[in-house]
């Protein structure tokens, strides 16, 4: 583990720190038992720390760990400050959390064409919030990969949606080799139907194949922008709330 802090002769404190990477193999569990058969008689008090940004906390708090985010770290750093805290490593890690807040932020200033991967995240993070659903990270793929956004994964949806930054698809997941082609005609003559799919601009990929996970359509300009170019975060909140409301992904 990261830090381990032994209190008082009865309170162990225990600190995973997380940077871009998110636990994994069971690993916060593990240092859990650890320490339980070191310190059989102190209490716990698991921390994960995460000074980057992840999609969802379920499997830290599955395990005991309670998330403490950059934000929180930022306030208390700046408490210090504010106090006459001069120490150059305080002051610098300080400085560099806020660059790293400034990168999830900079979707709301940035044209979309300069975004990096943490606007890409920050923008991820606030459609979450608006949609109440959804999760995102990074999808690895013969092109060099994308920051992707998803949501509607339901039982009773054979589609879903998914951002894949400028371009918003629908997906369909087919394990069965001998379905990947049924099952992607079946679902695009689906939506074909639907007078919403033509009305929101979505068109049929360009190329279709088989696969495990396979686009249905697409829709190029969900992004909204404003007259200096720059994101329209509450027009393009909007535009995807309609998509979600008017095209219909449940299993036929």
């Amino acid at each position: 583990m990261d830090i381990l802090i032994l209190l008082n002769g009865n309170t162990a404190i225990l600190i995973e720190d997380k940077t871009y990477t998110k636990d994994h193999s069971d690993q916060l569990i593990r240092y859990r038992k650890v320490v339980e058969k070191d310190y059989p008689n102190h209490l716990q008090l698991p921390i994960y720390y995460k000074s980057g940004s992840q999609s969802h906390y379920r499997s830290c708090k599955i395990a005991g760990y309670q998330p403490f985010l950059r934000e929180g770290m930022i306030d208390i750093m700046n408490e210090g400050k504010s106090m006459g805290v001069r120490n150059h490593i305080f002051l610098d890690y300080l400085k560099r959390l806020e660059q790293i807040e400034a990168g999830y932020q900079s979707y709301r200033w940035l044209p979309i064409d300069a975004w990096t991967s943490l606007s890409w995240q920050g923008f991820y993070r606030l459609l979450q919030k608006e949609l109440k659903n959804g999760g995102w990270g990074y999808v690895a793929n013969a092109r060099g990969g994308f920051q992707g956004f998803w949501w509607s994964k339901k039982p009773e949806n054979v589609c879903y949606f998914q951002l894949e930054e400028k371009r918003l698809c629908i997906k369909i997941v087919e394990r069965d080799k001998l379905q990947q082609r049924d099952s992607r005609l079946k679902a695009s003559a689906h939506l074909l139907k639907q007078p919403s799919i033509e009305a929101l601009s979505f068109q049929k990929p360009a190329r279709s194949k088989n696969g495990q996970t396979m686009t249905v359509m697409v829709k190029s300009d969900y992004v909204q922008l404003n007259q200096d170019g720059i994101l329209d975060v509450q027009a393009t909140v909007e535009m995807l709330k309609e998509i979600e409301k008017h095209v219909d992904l449940s299993k036929k």
